[in-house]
């Protein structure tokens, strides 16, 4: 985890953000992250999870104007769930977000998702919107009905949140291989907050998670869950950290 000096404060933001195929949309998620925290004290962490179109490079570069930006690029792809887990590993915030780089989810959430945040230790952003198709909706709401059940979360919950600082490093520091977030999160029984969110269209591009793909990791998801409620292990030890091109933390 990164280490503050001593005349440093931890900011009261950590954003954590995966990019994987959203190279065309890096510059404006920035740009909107930091008009929409204005008056807050937050840093941004962009996980580059071995992205194909330079993503990593441009991410340099925009952490080089912006202080407040670090940059984590990981030598070999691992999955947004692994993307999230390393980048929570560098936060410092008191408090820290989770939101995808691709703008569907508008950054201009997460001032909504701190103000939910000082009565709840785990807050979820609960996307609507017609921004998939019919079939993939109604799949995704009995998925998520079910994970509800199972991990004690609310309907709808996913991986746009914020959640106590030193609660999500906990998780990632502990996490078995490969972190499921929301089976884990539920486990602990934190406070919980949710906030309705508009999801867009995804601007550019399309999205990594579909068909199989989709399906596998959903099943594995629930499986991890039952596994946390029968006292089991949600997924096989860890072994080691992944490795990375390069680092760049906030403010240096």
């Amino acid at each position: 985890m990164a280490q503050l000096s001593p005349d440093q404060q931890p900011p009261e933001l950590s954003v954590v953000a995966p990019l994987y195929g959203t190279a065309e949309s890096l510059a404006e998620l920035v740009e909107r992250t930091r008009r929409g925290l204005e008056g807050v004290d937050w840093e941004l962490i962009l996980v580059d999870d071995a992205s194909p179109d330079g993503a990593a490079e441009l991410a340099l570069r925009i952490a080089e104007e912006e202080p407040r930006v670090g940059v984590l690029a990981l030598a070999r792809n691992g999955g947004q769930s692994e993307a999230l887990r390393a980048g929570a590993l560098l936060t410092r915030g008191r408090r820290v977000a989770f939101i995808d780089a691709d703008l569907q989810d508008p950054p201009e959430i997460l001032p909504r998702l701190l103000a939910a945040g000082h009565g709840a230790e785990l807050v979820f952003g609960i996307r609507g919107g017609a921004y998939q198709s019919l079939a993939r909706r109604l799949s995704s709401r009995i998925f998520k009905a079910l994970r509800s059940r199972l991990c004690r979360v609310p309907a709808g919950a996913g991986l746009l949140l914020l959640a106590d600082g030193e609660l999500l490093r906990r998780v990632a520091r502990q996490a078995p291989y490969p972190c499921r977030w929301i089976p884990l999160l539920g486990s602990l029984r934190p406070t919980m907050a949710a906030v309705p969110i508009v999801r867009a269209e995804r601007p550019r591009g399309q999205s990594a998670y579909v068909g199989l793909m989709r399906s596998r990791i959903g099943l594995a998801e629930l499986a991890a869950a039952l596994r946390l409620r029968c006292g089991l292990a949600p997924g096989a030890e860890r072994q080691g950290e992944p490795a990375a091109r390069f680092v760049r933390l906030p403010g240096i």
